[in-house]
């Protein structure tokens, strides 16, 4: 990792942290100097995220916040006052005409950076793991000279349920937006921790969660969900990071989806 994006990557990952070895190194890697200099040390205010509700970090609770791109940050952040450890997990890169827009993110997580330095959590604060509900880029379609930079959460991006219970999390909460519920990917994850015996929780912000059940999804539990999952997306498009759409009449150009 070069040396502009190290430090805020540590702000997010310190070594002591419990749950460090989450956070996706990715988005951190692809922070520029001039990125870093043009943005302001702390959130815009007033900041519309409002994390009142969550429960306090000593009931054994972690959260999964799935949020439009920079505004997953700015919600973790909020979550880092209540005493939650934001865990991004963007899994993608920025480029040229991208499917999905990197550059909020990236400035959001340089934003956030210096509070939670000054917030000084505990190494063992509990998780707030921070997707981006525009990942697989609704609505969109790649097209020759796109980015595509979609992506996709599998459980092997969270902590096993076994793990989550071992550090005393008993209930996660998911933080979504008003009518979303969770995405087929993430349903994935959910479903494997509520069958372990963790409870899930769904709230859109702005009250306190509810209880939650987590459908069954297509291909739970199937050793070849992955390849399901990305079967004819672009080549190079193996769950994060992203690749250039090439012509259709392009040799060896692949399947896009």
């Amino acid at each position: 990792m070069s040396h502009v994006g190290e430090p805020i990557y540590l702000a997010y990952a310190p070594p002591e942290g419990a749950w460090s070895a989450w956070v996706k190194p990715v988005a951190f890697a692809c922070l520029t100097p001039l990125l870093v200099r043009a943005t302001p040390p702390v959130p815009p205010a007033p900041d519309p995220f409002d994390a009142t509700w969550a429960p306090p970090p000593a009931t054994g609770h972690a959260l999964v916040v799935d949020l439009p791109g920079p505004g997953a940050v700015r919600a973790g952040i909020a979550l880092a006052h209540r005493g939650y450890r934001p865990i991004p997990l963007f899994n993608a890169t920025p480029g040229p005409r991208p499917l999905v827009e990197m550059d909020g993110v990236l400035a959001a997580l340089v934003a956030g950076a210096p509070l939670l330095a000054d917030l000084a959590l505990p190494a063992a604060a509990p998780p707030a793991f921070l997707l981006d509900a525009l990942r697989r880029a609704p609505g969109r379609r790649p097209a020759p000279g796109t980015y595509d930079n979609r992506w996709l959460a599998f459980p092997q991006d969270f902590p096993s349920a076994t793990l989550l219970l071992a550090r005393g999390i008993r209930s996660v909460a998911v933080w979504t937006l008003p009518a979303s519920p969770p995405a087929t990917d993430l349903a994935h994850v959910l479903r494997r921790w509520q069958e372990a015996g963790i409870v899930l929780e769904l709230t859109a912000g702005d009250a306190p969660p509810a209880p939650y059940r987590a459908p069954r999804p297509s291909a739970f539990g199937s050793l070849f969900y992955r390849a399901l999952a990305l079967f004819g997306r672009g080549r190079s498009n193996v769950g994060g990071f992203g690749a250039a759409v090439p012509d259709s009449g392009a040799a060896g150009g692949g399947l896009y989806a």
